[in-house]
């Protein structure tokens, strides 16, 4: 009996190695097969369809593309799928606006219309003043002292005191450059000076038919700009067309005038 007894031990023992070992290769096939599902497409994060299907839309590919590799900015803990959560929001190109020292979009420049009245004077003893008139379209560029002016000038009608019923009448289109003391659209006084050039056109109104004459020369003007409020200035000035051809001695024309500016 006893050598029997023996034997069945040893097939008992010999079978408990044969069930681990095949435990052993159990475990290890399990452990390949969670890694072969793992490494499938359907269960990877970076290879799925789904993260495909968002990286192919052009709204992905606008949003996710770095402006700038240098920024800064760390994105080293951005994940693929959130990075249109995460990516910064970067400023407009240059070309679409010019920040300015205020912090507020910069403009190219102000363009203005205005309007100033009052009287005009010619230089002569026996001429009484006329009611001119100033219609203006100008522009000023940021941060200069310069701008441009294209205005219409009417001195009005002057009488000749020492003819009866004679008046003598001016209308001029005049260019001229504009220099002023502050640089800044925005300064709430300005003081200016212009000069440029007029063409005129001169008429003599009388109990006979009406004649006129043109010519042309040069004009000076300063002034003075308040501003009351972002789109409106008050403006003073005084002027001065050299030699307007008036069928005498050609004398200058001198006006005061008083009015306003409405900037865009």
């Amino acid at each position: 009996m006893l050598p029997r007894i023996h034997i069945y031990k040893q097939r008992l023992t010999a079978g408990a190695g044969e069930f681990n070992c095949g435990k052993t290769a159990g475990i290890r096939c399990l452990v390949v097969l969670i890694l072969s599902l793992l490494s499938c497409p359907s269960f990877s994060g970076s290879n799925s369809v789904y993260g495909d299907i968002i990286k192919n839309t052009p709204e992905y590919e606008k949003i996710t593309t770095p402006n700038n590799a240098d920024d800064g900015h760390d994105h080293s803990h951005h994940n693929s799928y959130l990075a249109p959560y995460y990516h910064p929001v970067y400023p407009l190109p240059h070309a679409y606006y010019h920040p300015s020292n205020s912090g507020r979009v910069r403009m190219p420049g102000a363009f203005y219309v205005g309007v100033t009245i009052g009287e005009s004077k010619f230089d002569y003893d026996d001429s009484e003043d006329g009611d001119s008139s100033i219609f203006r379209f100008g522009y000023r560029p940021n941060d200069s002292r310069l701008g441009y002016e294209l205005s219409i000038f009417d001195s009005g009608n002057s009488e000749i005191t020492s003819l009866n019923n004679i008046e003598l009448h001016v209308d001029t289109l005049n260019f001229s450059l504009t220099v002023n003391s502050s640089r800044s659209n925005s300064s709430r006084l300005n003081l200016l000076g212009q000069g440029g050039i007029y063409f005129a056109d001169t008429t003599l109104n009388g109990p006979f038919s009406s004649v006129s004459v043109n010519s042309n020369g040069f004009f000076i003007a300063v002034g003075v700009e308040i501003m009351l409020n972002r789109h409106f200035r008050l403006r003073a000035e005084a002027s001065n067309l050299f030699d307007v051809e008036d069928f005498a001695n050609n004398n200058s024309i001198s006006s005061l005038n008083l009015g306003g500016n409405f900037v865009f």
